[in-house]
């Protein structure tokens, strides 16, 4: 968006033309010159004017956008005039004048000459400029106004629309008209402070350099630091939880592979099940389940409900003790228990259970969760967590940042659990 602005206005003070050229460039940069003519009575127009450009914009993540801006010439009445640059909070601003020379009440000519970079859009077979040429943050009324836009050589309009008055604004009371490469915008009756004027027009693609993929990635991290410092913060967690791995977790070489068909040592099936995976699984529940049946303990039974499990009475089967255990919560309501979505909090208790009696047998014996070693990089998640808080401008990049962090604990929480050397040798 481009701005026009002054100091408070007085009805003597107004501005006569406001003729806008811009060029569009081959790299993609618009080469812009304003031809403004002024009113300057000696009120709000004393020793010169200012031009505020935008140049910081957001979407709605809060990711941010800037433009390049860059003066390029800065002329009163076809002579040199002093300028300076001051940056505000959504762009820049150009004051032109000299401080220490105030103007005689009179008709003033400058020209402003202006780069201004990444304002092209590019979309599928064709590119287009969106131009808010003359913006609503000026205090004078503006008598006549013209925007002339020239397309890279050889281009031709695909399609044009324009825009005057107040912010939202659908129609336009001026001339919109196109010759080859050439669009001309003339309004048909002043502005008032407050209204715009906004041009857009498009040419096929091609014409204009579009930045490449590597390049769009570049930019958006150095307008989006915060973005940067996350992913800074996420390689460090990661790289904690590597190293640590790496030291702890790790398994080591697979030697030569002999296959065992019956369960090493005095160790149960459930057992043997839930060393290899190092934790609670379904199939613990199952190899238990199993092994009690082939025991005598129970027999599964199937009808046309369904499966069932149902305890053989008189039977003294001994049982290892997490088979007890299961086995204390599963017929506790009876001798038979259907295999049903009805019963999943009975055999949630019973796995609950279970996994308590062989967390007690198995850690820190014969496997480590290791857990612990990982603490280093979850303080860090949290202090990074909390520092990207504090520097985004939206809460979006610091929440995907929290289900990457915690994406990133459970996985090595799964990757770091080691079978001691005793472990390994079952």
């Amino acid at each position: 968006m481009f701005l026009f602005a002054v100091l408070p206005a007085f009805a003597q003070e107004k501005i006569l033309s406001y003729n806008i050229f811009a060029e569009i460039e081959k790299d993609g940069a618009l080469l812009v010159r304003e031809e403004i003519k002024v009113v300057a009575g000696g009120d709000a127009v004393k020793r010169g004017i200012y031009r505020s450009f935008p140049t910081k914009y957001s979407d709605r993540l809060g990711n941010r956008f800037r433009a390049g801006f860059g003066v390029v010439e800065v002329l009163r009445n076809g002579m040199p005039e002093p300028w300076f640059l001051k940056t505000e909070s959504n762009g820049v601003v150009v004051y032109i004048g000299d401080r220490d020379v105030e103007l005689i009440p009179g008709i003033y000519d400058y020209t402003l000459v202006f780069r201004t970079t990444r304002q092209i859009g590019f979309f599928d077979g064709f590119d287009e400029l969106y131009y808010n040429a003359i913006g609503g943050d000026w205090s004078f009324s503006i008598e006549t106004a013209s925007v002339t836009v020239r397309l890279p050589e050889g281009a031709g309009v695909v399609q044009k629309a324009a825009w005057s008055g107040y912010a939202g604004s659908t129609g336009c009371d001026c001339r919109l008209t196109e010759n080859g490469n050439m669009v001309y915008l003339v309004t048909t009756r002043p502005l008032q402070p407050g209204e715009q004027l906004t041009l857009a027009v498009a040419w096929p693609a091609g014409f204009v350099h579009r930045p490449s993929v590597m390049g769009k990635i570049i930019y958006f991290l150095k307008d989006n630091v915060h973005v940067l410092f996350a992913l800074a913060g996420l390689f460090m967690v990661l790289l904690i939880y590597f190293r640590k791995w790496k030291e702890t977790g790790k398994d080591p070489a697979k030697g030569t592979i002999i296959p065992l068909f019956d369960p090493p040592g005095e160790f149960s099936p459930a057992e043997t099940c839930y060393l290899a995976g190092m934790g609670m699984k379904d199939r613990v529940i199952t190899s238990a389940l199993v092994n009690m049946a082939v025991s005598g303990f129970l027999t599964i039974n199937h009808s046309k409900k369904g499966y069932s499990i149902r305890q053989v009475s008189g039977q003294g089967t001994e049982l290892s003790r997490e088979e007890e255990a299961i086995a204390s919560v599963l017929f506790s309501r009876g001798p038979e228990t259907e295999l049903d979505n009805k019963n999943h909090l009975l055999f949630e208790q019973a796995r609950n259970k279970a996994d308590k009696v062989l967390k007690e047998k198995m850690i820190p014996e014969y496997f480590s969760l290791n857990t612990r070693q990982l603490l280093p990089g979850f303080v860090l998640s949290v202090l990074w967590t909390v520092l990207t808080f504090v520097f985004s401008p939206s809460p979006a990049v610091p929440v995907i940042l929290v289900f990457l962090f915690m994406a990133l604990a459970i996985l090595f929480i799964w990757l770091i659990r080691a079978p001691t050397l005793q472990g390994r040798v079952l």
